[in-house]
């Protein structure tokens, strides 16, 4: 009984580790840093960080991968969507498909079945290892921000500042841009006649 028992916990433990070893290899996804990035095909090369480990216990960086499509938020078709700059070095997060999505890609399917592939990757941008600045401070408001300039979305009003120093504020049914309201600013220097005002203050 017990040579029983003990042949079949070894069967156990043997098919534990197959089933251990398969899910180790399956790569579903990574975080990734962009290598380059071609903004007329929207593909990227990425680098997945860290190592992966070999039968033979090697630690081996992951290889780039190349022509990896990036994945905007979009909609309706792809005719509305966010789009932003990508530069070398920008944080990702690099995802393997369950089932080969160039066909699908390209307007076709394909029945090819292989699973996780490098080949069939594509990357959301986006991870970084902190919080953006605007997200923490701006925790309640939709925001867009590039290069120092940031406009802030909230259930009240639409306030933008520029990297040259312009802002505007609109709000209450009014724009108010440098201080000078839309709706009540005033004008000096006017007097009867043909001439046009000064400028509003």
């Amino acid at each position: 009984m017990q040579s029983r028992l003990q042949t079949s916990n070894e069967a156990k433990d043997v098919i534990k580790k197959w089933i251990h070893d398969s899910a180790d290899n399956i790569r579903v996804s990574m975080p990734a840093k962009v290598v380059s990035y071609d903004a007329a095909t929207n593909r990227a090369s990425v680098k997945p960080i860290g190592t992966y480990t070999t039968k033979d216990f090697q630690e081996i960086e992951y290889p780039t991968i190349h022509s990896v499509p990036m994945q905007f938020p979009c909609g309706v078709g792809g005719t509305a969507g966010v789009t932003f700059p990508i530069k070398a070095g920008d944080g990702c997060i690099v995802i393997f498909a369950d089932r080969e999505i160039e066909q699908f890609l390209s307007g076709s399917f394909c029945d090819d079945m292989r699973s996780h592939s490098m080949n069939d990757a594509y990357a959301i941008p986006g991870l970084y290892s902190q919080a953006v600045p605007t997200v923490k401070n701006n925790s309640n408001d939709v925001c867009l921000f590039n290069a120092g300039s940031l406009v802030v979305l909230n259930g009240g009003a639409l306030r933008i500042t520029l990297a040259d120093g312009t802002t505007a504020l609109f709000s209450g049914g009014d724009l108010v841009v440098n201080g000078i309201s839309l709706v009540n600013h005033v004008h000096g220097g006017v007097m009867p006649g043909g001439g046009d005002t000064s400028k509003p203050k």
